[in-house]
């Protein structure tokens, strides 16, 4: 018995209104299953551009030797941007660094008397992967004329883990409401 594509559209539409409760129901469940679905997308997506910005406002400070002159500090620059992962490399010079630390403060009568020459010269690096950000710094280290290098690897990991743990959600949310769209249309 050969049934052509007239046949089938008429049946459809014939059913849908026969059954109008049913056919109401089963478009009632995709859109709430689709609007979950993108809500979650738009979350996941949003969640992850931010974590992805904080992660590139992550930096690693390296401080140069007491020893070393200006000129001597600021030839530093092309050793370290050549390190893996290193995407970007500022000097920082003791005066600037002295002028960051006062503006995170509103009260600037209480550093009139700050001499600058309690700050060190410092590189102000960024980098490309946060997985790597260890040997990052292990390389930095052994750079000569590097005195010391602060990374904040326990916030770097906790925004791996937290983009983890994020995704791990969504796909978990994606994949139960994919579940529950077919189990109920199907019954439908």
């Amino acid at each position: 018995m050969k049934h052509n594509f007239r046949y089938f559209f008429h049946e459809g539409i014939s059913n849908m209104f026969s059954h109008g409760f049913m056919s109401f129901a089963a478009i009632g469940t995709t859109v709430a299953c689709l609007l979950i679905m993108g809500t979650f997308s738009l979350i996941a997506v949003n969640a992850n551009e931010n974590l992805k910005e904080l992660q590139q406002q992550s930096e690693i400070l390296a401080f140069v030797d007491e020893n070393y002159t200006r000129e001597q500090a600021e030839a530093l620059k092309g050793t370290i941007e050549k390190i893996d992962n290193v995407t970007s490399c500022e000097f920082i010079t003791r005066e600037k660094a002295m002028e960051n630390y006062v503006a995170k403060y509103d009260d600037d009568s209480i550093f009139t008397d700050l001499d600058p020459s309690i700050f060190r010269d410092r590189y102000s690096i960024h980098v490309a992967d946060l997985n790597k950000l260890s040997e990052t710094k292990a390389a930095i280290e052994d750079v000569e004329g590097i005195a010391k290098v602060r990374a904040d690897e326990d916030i770097s990991s906790g925004f791996l883990t937290l983009s983890r743990v994020a995704t791990i959600v969504c796909v978990f949310a994606y994949s139960y409401t994919a579940y529950n769209s077919v189990f109920i249309i199907s019954n439908t």
